[in-house]
């Protein structure tokens, strides 16, 4: 204890301070979110939809899924020519669907009967990430804590049965 205007000490205390309890270790770590998406079956008609694992902003990607995302299809000869067939239209039917986490849409093709004939199956529809996120921010479509989640898939695909397109016959 010091003397109040004084630099000497007064009197002398000791004090010994106690800690009880459990150590507690604090986890510097954070964990990511990851989302992934996957394409449902393509029905005959070229109805399907492509579903999110977790919730993600449905108005952002209305509004940024051209960007981010391309869509298109490869045939049997993708192995020898390497061709990234066009999609003739997408129409997309929903956005959110009844789980909040689907879009869903009806493709149309250029020639539809050509896609999944008996001996052709591996056409498949893809639905890629655009290099560099196509230049955009995606952290806006993310609901969750937007600081720990990533977009993990950067490619889904599923098999093209034949197509039956009454629309373009």
């Amino acid at each position: 204890m010091k003397e109040r205007n004084s630099d000497t000490v007064k009197y002398s205390f000791y004090c010994t301070v106690r800690v009880t309890g459990e150590v507690f270790e604090q986890n510097t770590t954070v964990e990511k979110t990851w989302i992934n998406y996957e394409i449902s079956e393509v029905d005959d008609s070229g109805k399907g939809s492509i579903k999110f694992d977790n919730d993600v902003n449905m108005t952002w990607l209305e509004a940024n899924f051209g960007t981010l995302f391309q869509v298109y299809w490869t045939d049997t000869d993708y192995r020898n020519n390497k061709e990234l067939k066009e999609i003739k239209d997408i129409e997309f039917l929903s956005w959110g669907g009844d789980d909040g986490r689907s879009i869903d849409f009806w493709l149309e093709f250029e020639e539809p009967y050509k896609i999944g004939l008996l001996r052709k199956r591996s056409d498949k529809l893809y639905v890629v990430t655009r290099e560099g996120n196509g230049g955009l921010d995606i952290k806006e479509m993310f609901v969750t804590n937007k600081s720990i989640t990533e977009l993990n898939t950067t490619e889904a695909w599923v098999r093209l049965e034949m197509i039956f397109d009454w629309r373009n016959p």
